[in-house]
């Protein structure tokens, strides 16, 4: 996966210095056959970044519900 630098919109703000505080992984994962005829997760590109966690709202929960 390659980095590339986006636009930024007039409306994005940019972080407060110490807002990204928690080191994450951003992974993209694919599935490969296995021998027992179901597939095996691999992980073959990975990025870490700074990131700032949130709990998402209760809007976020009831668009996810199928």
């Amino acid at each position: 996966m390659k980095l590339r630098q986006a636009q930024a919109s007039a409306t994005y703000l940019l972080p407060d210095p110490g807002e990204l505080d928690q080191r994450i992984v951003i992974r993209r994962r694919v599935d490969v056959p296995a021998d027992d005829f179901g597939v095996t997760p691999t992980y073959p590109e990975q990025i870490r970044t700074w990131a700032k966690k949130a709990q998402p709202g209760a809007a976020a929960y009831q668009g996810s519900v199928q």
